[in-house]
C-alpha cells in the first residue's frame, strides 16, 4: 500500500451528524512518538482550541461526511494540519478511543457517548457545550521490550492538575515497543491531568513517567 506522506500536527475530531449537519464535539491534539511509526502517546483537549472556529478544517470535515453520504451517525475523524491546509488521514464510524471522549467531558464539554446514543435512537443530539478547562493524557511506555513485574503509583509526586495515574498491566504481561507492537500491547499505564491553566496541565504531564514506576524483567518468551 502506498500513501501520501503528510507532515504537520495530527488531530482527531469526535462529531455527531444529524440530518446532514456535522457538529464537532471533541477536538483532540495528538502527541506522537517512536518515529517513524506515528505511535499515539497522548492527547490534549484544550478549552481555548481555535480549531473549533477554523473554517478550513470545518469545511473539510463537512466535505468528508458529505463525500461518503453519511447524514446520521457518530464519527471519529483524523486530520493532519499540513502547510497546505487540513488533510484527511482516516474516518471511523465510532467515537474515539484512548479516553478521548472522557477528556472532552473532563474539559467541561459535551458528552460524545450520550450524543452517540441519542443519534442511535433517532433523537436530536444535544448542542456542543463550550469547553472550560484543558484535559490531557499521557500513555506510559517501557524503555525496552520487557515482562512486567509490577507497577507503583507515587501519588505524593502529583502536580496540582493530576487527576489520575494508573499502572494498567498485570504481572507477567509482556510489553513490546513499536514496531513489534503498538498502543495497548506497548503501554504499562497512563496519567491524566485536568485544569483551567493549560500550561500547568502540560507541566504536570512532563513528569508523567515519574508518577508510575514500572518494575520489569527481560521477557521469558
Amino acid at each position: 500500500m502506498v500513501e501520501e506522506f503528510l507532515t504537520g500536527p495530527e488531530i482527531s475530531i469526535d462529531a455527531v451528524i444529524s440530518q446532514g449537519v456535522c457538529t464537532p464535539l471533541v477536538i483532540a491534539r495528538e502527541r506522537t512518538g517512536f518515529a517513524p511509526f506515528f505511535e499515539e502517546t497522548g492527547h490534549t483537549v484544550d478549552a481555548d482550541d481555535p480549531l473549533f472556529d477554523d473554517a478550513a478544517l470545518l469545511g473539510q470535515l463537512d466535505l468528508v461526511h458529505r463525500g461518503i453520504g453519511l447524514t446520521e451517525g457518530t464519527t471519529h475523524t483524523e486530520f493532519k494540519l499540513t502547510s497546505r491546509g487540513p488533510r484527511l488521514v482516516e474516518i471511523n464510524a465510532r467515537i474515539g478511543g484512548d479516553f478521548i471522549p472522557r477528556l472532552g467531558m473532563l474539559a467541561g464539554g459535551s458528552d460524545p457517548i450520550l450524543a452517540a446514543a441519542r443519534i442511535a435512537v433517532g433523537q436530536t443530539p444535544p448542542p456542543r457545550v463550550v469547553l472550560r478547562r484543558t484535559a490531557a493524557i499521557r500513555f506510559l511506555y517501557p524503555a525496552a521490550d520487557c515482562e512486567v513485574v509490577d507497577t507503583v503509583v507515587h501519588d505524593d509526586r502529583f502536580g496540582p492538575t493530576i487527576r489520575e495515574a494508573l499502572g494498567a498491566v498485570a504481572a507477567g504481561t509482556n510489553l513490546w515497543l513499536p514496531p513489534h507492537a503498538y498502543q495497548t500491547r506497548s503501554r504499562y499505564g497512563h496519567v491524566i491531568a485536568v485544569g483551567a491553566d493549560a500550561g500547568q496541565v502540560v507541566a504536570d504531564l512532563d513528569g508523567a513517567e515519574d508518577l508510575v514506576t514500572l518494575r520489569s524483567k527481560p521477557q521469558s518468551t
